[in-house]
């Protein structure tokens, strides 16, 4: 007897086998841990820093790679690594709706060399900051030339571009690496 499917009629519904009548489990990925909601106080300038962190702080898989990687490098003191790594741990203990980043801002703001009274475009920020923490890991994990780095792994994809002689109409494809795509977005449009 062929197997039969069973549908949902509400959202988050566990469907019921229509063999068995048996609960079904779902076959995605693990749930992940809910993360306390914390807030970061702006400090001279900060919310380019904020923003930044609260997303990052908010993708599990990012903070898991974040966290897996300092454990490994505990003599490492200094950097980007150690001091998000101690950012998002007093992020995950503290009780208070929003927590001081001023040491990690401070730390930034050092490694950086953003001015305090200027503000500062988030996007920047993320870039120079992930570039950062890549660095620190393939030097921490000593990553030839051919290996990536977690963080890269993560984060990093890949694109193929194809190019077109005029002349002779032959091709060449190069794939290549990246770590964010720009989209063009019109005026007047919704991405919603």
């Amino acid at each position: 007897m062929g197997a039969k499917e069973s549908t949902l009629n509400e959202p988050g519904e566990v469907p019921l086998c229509v063999e068995c009548e048996g609960l079904h489990t779902k076959e995605e990925g693990p749930t992940p841990v809910p993360v306390h909601s914390v807030g970061l106080k702006n400090y001279n300038n900060s919310c380019f820093v904020n923003a930044t962190i609260q997303l990052l702080y908010h993708t599990s898989s990012f903070r898991d790679c974040i966290a897996k990687q300092q454990e490994r490098s505990k003599d490492e003191a200094d950097g980007v690594l150690p001091a998000l790594h101690k950012l998002f741990a007093s992020m995950d203990e503290s009780t208070k709706k929003a927590y001081g980043p001023s040491t990690f801002v401070a730390r930034i703001r050092e490694l950086y060399i953003y001015p305090k009274d200027v503000h500062q475009d988030a996007h920047e920020f993320l870039c120079s900051m992930l570039n950062s923490l890549i660095d620190e890991q393939r030097a921490l994990l000593k990553c030839d030339a051919e290996t990536l780095a977690p963080l890269q792994q993560l984060i990093e994809g890949s694109m193929a571009s194809k190019f077109a002689c005029i002349d002779c109409e032959s091709t060449l494809s190069r794939a290549e690496s990246f770590h964010h795509l720009s989209l063009e977005i019109e005026q007047n449009t919704s991405l919603v």
